[in-house]
């Protein structure tokens, strides 16, 4: 047990060093994509940019505002980062602990939780926009997690097993793959929804809520909020590379397709841009849930009959 935390902890702490790293690939996605450098200035090819916004981030002053909730306040930047070290922990689980083999139920009861570091960073905030914006993101994150919820439930019924690394026996099969594809289209557009990106970016829309929930953060409180969102990046890259493509995340070629992912995820933001809030639920409500529980149905049929 004690080596599963250390090991653990290795993890969560190579998630938060690829965070800074991240940033510069994201930036230099998007300034491709706008025919622009990105960062260049900072070292070889901008390479220590990252370094240099960490520090100004963690030495800008921390100002909590006198009307909002102090304790709830201080509480939501590190309830969400809890949510994501969590999550970073499921992605190591050893099989001698018992762990492994419901780490997708775990997985799935800690994702739940992410609705209330946006509650509490909006409500404890006393700001109409941050108030507004966590609205968004809740009901957001719950409509999606349903359609999260039931594409992994057709992934457990055909493995036969709640584990992560089932899925490495049953991947290399052709007629599998091609199964998967679809269900793969689901889960990445659910992931996007899940993480708040573009074009689902609707918590944090610059253009009419001014950052929405985390309009009042800063300093070490944004950098928080900051890491845990780019986290989630990283750690829904590598769940995705572990449940359809390579079957264990943590492995090299694991590792290669989670950064293609994550490029992914960069190229959806350079091109394509925000849904209409109404049209973001419809696509939720109509057009995902119908399709995972079809795939959940067909899922359970397959595995009744093989």
């Amino acid at each position: 047990m004690s080596m599963d935390l250390v090991f653990s902890t290795y993890v969560l702490v190579l998630l938060l060093v690829n965070v800074a790293f991240v940033t510069l690939f994201e930036r230099k996605i998007l300034g491709c994509a706008q025919l622009r450098k990105g960062p260049n200035k900072v070292s070889l090819g901008g390479v220590l940019q990252p370094l240099a916004d960490a520090v100004k981030l963690f030495f800008k002053e921390t100002v909590v505002p006198c009307e909002s909730n102090f304790f709830m306040f201080i509480s939501a930047p590190a309830s969400g980062f809890m949510v994501f070290s969590l999550c970073s922990s499921a992605l190591h689980a050893s099989s001698d602990s018992g762990y492994v083999e419901y780490v997708m139920v775990f997985v799935l009861c800690v994702l739940g939780m992410g609705v209330y570091p946006l509650f509490i960073a909006g409500w404890s905030s006393n700001s109409k926009y941050a108030l507004i914006g966590s609205l968004r993101g809740i009901a957001q994150s719950i409509s999606y997690e349903i359609s999260l919820s039931l594409i992994v439930l057709s992934m457990m019924l055909l493995w036969q097993s709640f584990s992560i690394e089932s899925a490495a026996d049953f991947l290399p099969s052709p007629g599998l793959t091609v199964f998967l594809f679809p269900l793969l289209s689901l889960w990445l557009i659910s992931c996007l929804a899940e993480s708040n990106r573009t074009p689902f970016d609707f918590a944090e829309g610059e253009s009419e809520l001014v950052s929405g929930f985390n309009v009042e953060f800063g300093g070490i409180f944004f950098v928080l909020m900051f890491m845990s969102e780019y986290g989630m990046i990283l750690f829904f890259s590598l769940l995705t590379s572990g449940l359809f493509i390579s079957g264990t995340p943590l492995c090299m070629s694991g590792f290669f397709w989670s950064l293609l992912i994550v490029f992914f995820w960069m190229w959806v933001r350079a091109t394509l841009p925000r849904f209409r809030y109404d049209k973001l639920m419809m696509l939720a409500w109509t057009s995902l849930l119908p399709l995972s529980l079809m795939y959940c149905c067909f899922s359970g049929v397959l595995s009744s009959v093989f």
